[in-house]
């Protein structure tokens, strides 16, 4: 760690002298290389205290393990109201071991035959207009008849 802050002192001080000789003489090219060298330097600098701070919260984070987290089939899901039991019901429909839950039929299905013809679908009145109509022929030249 020692070394990283001597290099990260040495860097920037160099970047800090090239930055005053390039504001001096901002025309010549010399004095922007070597401004231009300078900061790639100190961004090599930056890029390896970043590399250091990231292996290390790496070590930090190995001695805490991540939780496992548990298979969906595992998570409790909400009941649908019409399912929902009373506290009066048997402990077996109140279990967490249901596995129908989520599995229901709509109502429409699962009421059968109970058909009143209100849900049935309609005859169309009319057979359904296309956008295409073919154009009207008309005879040709100029003969009236």
């Amino acid at each position: 760690m020692e070394q990283m802050q001597q290099r990260l002192k040495d860097t920037s001080d160099a970047c800090i002298k090239a930055l005053a000789g390039w504001i001096a003489s901002k025309q010549s090219i010399n004095s922007r290389e070597d401004l231009l060298e300078a900061v790639h330097e100190l961004r090599k600098v930056a890029a390896r205290l970043e590399i250091e701070m990231a292996v290390s919260e790496r070590a930090e984070m190995s001695h805490r393990p991540m939780p496992i987290p548990a298979h969906r089939s595992q998570v409790r899901r909400p009941m649908p109201q019409h399912q929902q039991t009373s506290p009066q019901a048997a402990p077996a429909m109140r279990g967490n071991n249901n596995d129908e839950i989520g599995n229901e039929l709509p109502d429409f299905i699962a009421q059968g035959g109970n058909d009143d013809g209100q849900n049935a679908p309609r005859a169309p009145s009319a057979a359904p207009r296309s956008s295409f109509r073919r154009p009207v022929r008309r005879p040709q030249g100029g003969s009236e008849e």
